[in-house]
């Protein structure tokens, strides 16, 4: 999930986005990514759709910064709290 907004200085909203897709895995408490990462490369159809999702969700947030651009840029302050497999799309590690 990621969640965004643009506020003004003197407080009303400029602009506000809430993006979802499917990444996590039902029950088990954590994305597909964090799996993989351990080293249990599963291959079932939703686990598929787990990584699709995530590659897709990084697409929307990379098009969504593009778009925001010029506010963020404007911006005396941003404030950021995102999952850590999206820390290094915001932040360029």
């Amino acid at each position: 999930r990621f969640a965004g907004a643009i506020f003004a200085g003197d407080g009303r909203l400029l602009r506000h986005r809430a993006l979802a897709r499917y990444t996590t895995r039902r029950g088990q408490g954590g994305a597909q990514s964090a799996l993989d990462a351990s080293g249990k490369k599963v291959s079932s159809v939703g686990s598929t759709l787990r990584r699709h999702g995530e590659r897709a969700l990084a697409d929307d947030v990379r098009a969504l910064l593009a778009e925001w651009r010029a506010d963020l840029g404007a911006c005396a302050l941003v404030a950021v709290a995102c999952a850590k497999a999206l820390r290094p799309l915001l932040f360029g590690g």
